[in-house]
């Protein structure tokens, strides 16, 4: 980094540091308040909703089973997404595994020279998402009470993502690389070293997200005392800005409409990006690159959030102060509605390599 550079970085960082400082030293109450809230909420919400999901997608990748199904998927990674078949399987762990796993696995594959630096700042655009746990068991079931919200909340998240990963990927100019994933159809690992292995990575990640929130959350306190708000809307919508999941949590419990959520699950928050910095420091993350790739999912996922809601699931309670007349019971139906996307996705994995042999 040029002095310049640092000069401005240092510029801009000292008077945030100060005003923080100063807000901690005289709020003590209100950082003690907010990290108090991090931990309860780590404890009762996060921890129960998140564990099992990092705990399967870490044994997935443990065992081997990720990269028999990124090897069954290469050819659509290579020829949709134009990157290399071996980033297959990280783009699906960063679909089901959560933020931080999808920013873990760019760094692995730089580090094995697998993908560009190009193409890691092409796939942070669409491989930093919300995964499963946090829509589904988070936000659906445990703020939200309605597992069908969580499930529309997926299917746009990966709706949205994919869209941005095949249009980026059409206005690439990278060359897509040489598959090198074992041609064994299975790949022999220990098991019992595969589950601890997964439960010791699941911990880990746990614990480092947790961390995140508590911290965030106690500074957010802080920041809602200092700056001046004329609405508690302003406030939540700082707090979403900032982390996702306390930010989430704000949102539901101020009923604002589903695509809202959606928005706010999808840009991550500022706490997610500093975890996706600190995972991929090979790369500049914090460019304007990358936060407009950020904002352009958070609309995205909002606006396919709408569309599900108005025309595939109509019988999803989206909060009242959005609610219209309901369209008669449609045909797709939550349930249905999965299954189809689960069907094609199988599809695609299982019937493409046959089609590429041939």
């Amino acid at each position: 980094m040029s002095k310049t550079k640092q000069s401005v970085t240092f510029a801009l960082l000292l008077p945030v540091f100060c005003l923080l400082t100063a807000g901690v030293l005289y709020y003590p109450q209100e950082m003690s308040v907010g990290i108090s809230h991090g931990i309860n909420y780590s404890l009762a919400v996060l921890l129960p909703s998140l564990f099992p999901f990092m705990f399967l997608v870490s044994f997935a990748s443990a065992s081997g089973i990720a990269d028999v199904i990124g090897n069954r998927i290469s050819d659509f990674t290579n020829r949709v997404l134009s990157l290399p078949g071996d980033a297959s399987v990280t783009v699906v762990l960063s679909l089901i595994g959560g933020y931080p796993v999808g920013a873990v696995g760019i760094s692995e594959l730089l580090r094995k020279k697998r993908i560009t630096c190009a193409q890691a700042r092409r796939m942070l655009l669409f491989c930093v998402n919300p995964g499963p746990a946090f829509l589904i068991n988070t936000i659906g079931i445990t703020l939200l009470h309605d597992q069908r919200i969580g499930l529309v909340l997926l299917c746009a998240n990966t709706i949205s993502a994919l869209i941005i990963g095949v249009v980026s990927g059409v206005f690439s100019k990278e060359p897509q690389g040489e598959t090198k994933f074992p041609t064994a159809a299975i790949i022999d690992r220990n098991i019992p070293d595969a589950v601890v292995t997964a439960v010791k990575s699941s911990c880990g990640g746990c614990v480092s997200l947790c961390s995140f929130v508590v911290l965030f959350s106690g500074f957010s306190q802080v920041l809602l005392s200092i700056i001046p708000f004329g609405s508690d809307l302003y406030k939540v919508l700082l707090q979403a800005f900032l982390e996702a999941t306390d930010g989430a949590s704000a949102l539901c419990e101020m009923r604002l409409p589903i695509y809202v959520i959606a928005a706010a699950a999808a840009w991550g928050g500022v706490c997610v990006h500093l975890q996706v910095m600190a995972a991929v420091p090979e790369i500049k993350v914090m460019s304007a690159w990358f936060v407009l790739g950020r904002l352009t999912m958070a609309f995205l996922s909002a606006g396919v959030t709408y569309l599900i809601c108005r025309y595939v699931c109509p019988d999803v309670e989206v909060f009242s102060n959005i609610s219209e007349t309901a369209a008669a019971a449609s045909s797709l139906a939550p349930n249905g509605s999965i299954m189809l996307l689960v069907c094609c996705i199988m599809f695609l994995i299982f019937i493409m390599p046959c089609y590429s042999d041939n």
